[in-house]
């Protein structure tokens, strides 16, 4: 049997001449191989969007692939993700190249377009047609592209799609490929080796799926290339780049070690991606902040995260004793720089035109610790990390051009349990970074006398269900409280979650873990009426 070599690659969106020399040299350190898988649309990256209208891009692509094919001539036959011109409108397909002797052929035309969640890509492509299953070394193979083996459909579900292309295929061949670039989200490696098995068992043939691996914007792809034949399965590490045979079974964490690995790939790809090596972030002293600062250090290392404790007449001696001491534990660099001045510079600034009492003042507060976060953003040149949950962005529970400031919010697909959870990870307890006083602290944004979250919102534990059944699994207000939530807490919460939809609109986008999570997988309009959400 074909025992194919797996390259999940990491490429860079755009950078056609950088992924090309990157993907040579991560072949040759498998040459000779008797035949080496790349993911889909490695060559551009996925997703590359309206970069494929760019003028001339035909021609580049021609050029490099051909380059591609020339430089691993001698290694053996490659097959690799990559556009196709068409006629028919939009003008590409979504392919499979066989790279063999220096040439370069369209061997599979990606035949099911996702639309939905994330995916628009019949904008880009158009739908393929199935192609002749091929011989390489003596094996039958037959060549899918992602959606293809798993038609947006967990194992048993009647799916989205009236028939599987994997499936026609899969009863001919001896080695069915799946050339992939699938984000993440929680669960979601565990429903490709299901489906795939499941195929494999159908049909009685070898699947070897790989996947892409690396941040892209929003999306972080976790790798967990595999092959299996129905009852065994062999799997490479998740979220890394790497050339490998498959040689051991797949041994998967619990979903917080999950969730930290691709927040870590994630944000670490964020800055190099797009040329930025350093971040600042304000630190409270509450759990976000602390857990985001943690990923950032284990992302990027100590050396480049910059804390900002921006204490207010309000702050407590806990929250600011709680920042200084996660610092020193990470070895971050902090500076303290307290708002008061300002604070006051302001209200006398407003003094006799109109009142700051209330949300006005609080907001005050959140602004000018926006402010000063980006002003050292600007003049050291840094990206601000915001460090809001995903409770707070659903029920607007955040301040705009306040802590909504930054180019990215790492946990803002993780809802304020979820961060508990993972900063448990974290914890003193287990000899990790994060204060054992911060993970006992009340939550409270500190913006006014003895101030805590519960005051204005139900407790999370009580919320958190709420939300998530309301944003992930679409369920409607009359079904949660028929499920025995509290009628008052649904009703609010569904509430807020429509009122702060503008909100939303303007924050930084936010990793996603969930399999739905605020960004271009859910798009809600910003004017509506009528109780549809």
């Amino acid at each position: 049997m074909l025992s194919p070599v797996l390259i999940q690659f990491n490429p860079v969106i755009g950078d056609l001449a950088g992924n090309r020399a990157r993907m040579v040299a991560l072949l040759k350190k498998s040459a000779p191989f008797p035949l080496a898988l790349l993911p889909e649309l490695a060559l551009t990256g996925y997703p590359p969007r309206d970069l494929l209208e760019a003028p001339g891009l035909a021609e580049r692509l021609s050029i490099e692939r051909a380059e591609l094919a020339r430089q691993c001539a001698a290694m053996g036959p490659v097959l690799l993700g990559d556009i196709a011109p068409t006629e028919r409108p939009p003008g590409w397909l979504n392919a499979a190249w066989l790279l063999t002797g220096g040439n370069a052929e369209v061997v599979a035309q990606k035949q099911l377009l996702p639309n939905y969640d994330v995916f628009d890509e019949p904008r880009y492509f158009a739908p393929g047609e199935q192609l002749p299953i091929i011989t390489i070394g003596g094996s039958r193979v037959a060549v899918t592209l992602c959606e293809d083996l798993w038609g947006g459909r967990e194992v048993g579900e009647a799916g989205r799609y009236e028939r599987l292309p994997a499936d026609d295929l899969a009863r001919s061949c001896d080695l069915l490929v799946n050339l992939s670039a699938s984000p993440y989200h929680r669960g979601k490696p565990q429903q490709r080796f299901a489906q795939a098995r499941a195929v494999a068992r159908r049909a009685s043939c070898t699947v070897a799926v790989v996947n892409a691996v690396g941040g892209q914007d929003s999306l972080i792809f976790d790798g967990h290339s595999f092959v299996c034949d129905g009852v065994g399965l062999r799997s490479l590490p998740g979220f890394v780049e790497v050339g490998a045979s498959p040689q051991n079974q797949s041994v998967l964490g619990d979903d917080l070690d999950l969730d930290r690995a691709a927040l870590v790939l994630g944000l670490r790809d964020y800055l190099q991606k797009t040329g930025c090596a350093e971040v600042v972030l304000g630190l409270s002293g509450g759990i976000d902040s602390a857990l985001v600062a943690a990923l950032a250090c284990e992302a990027l290392g100590a050396d480049a995260v910059y804390g900002l404790a921006l204490p207010s007449r309000y702050s407590s001696a806990r929250s600011v004793v709680d920042a200084e001491r996660l610092a020193a534990n990470l070895g971050m660099r902090l500076e303290k720089m307290p708002i008061e001045p300002a604070h006051q510079a302001i209200e006398a600034i407003a003094a006799g035109t109109f009142s700051t009492a209330g949300v006005c003042d609080e907001n005050i507060q959140a602004r000018l610790r926006g402010l000063l976060v980006m002003a050292v953003a600007n003049a050291e040149n840094r990206y601000a990390l915001a460090t809001g949950n995903k409770s707070e962005l659903a029920v607007g529970y955040c301040t705009l051009y306040g802590d909504l400031c930054g180019a990215l919010a790492p946990i803002g697909d993780l809802f304020k349990t979820d961060v508990f959870a993972l900063s448990e990870r974290f914890g003193e307890a287990v000899g990790g970074p994060i204060p054992a006083t911060t993970s006992a602290a009340p939550p409270s944004a500190e913006l006014r006398p003895d101030q805590r979250d519960d005051d204005s919102l139900p407790p999370y534990a009580i919320l958190d269900p709420i939300l998530r059944a309301l944003i992930e699994d679409g369920a409607d207000v009359a079904a949660l409280i028929a499920a025995g939530h509290p009628p008052e807490a649904v009703y609010d919460a569904a509430a807020r979650l429509r009122q702060s939809e503008y909100k939303r609109w303007q924050a930084p986008p936010v990793l996603r873990l969930s399999k739905k999570a605020f960004g271009n997988g859910r798009r809600i309009p910003l004017a509506q009426r009528g109780g549809l959400q």
